[in-house]
């Protein structure tokens, strides 16, 4: 993405430069979104369960 010129502001900007800045926004936006669902729901999970059996080893009881 082409940056806008050096001393740029959004009032300078021309309504073609915003609306390309606001779309590589929203898509930046959409995919960090996802990384971060993926992260939260598939990784995070697998994660603690390492931690915790490592902590408390594999024979555990809860009650």
């Amino acid at each position: 993405m082409d940056a806008p010129p050096s001393g740029a502001t959004a009032a300078t900007m021309t309504d073609e430069e915003r609306t390309r800045a606001q779309r590589g926004y929203m898509m930046y936006d959409w995919a960090k979104s996802g990384f971060e669902t993926s992260v939260v729901v598939a990784v995070l999970p697998a994660w603690f369960a390492y931690l915790f059996i490592a902590a408390n080893g594999q024979e555990m009881s809860f009650l």
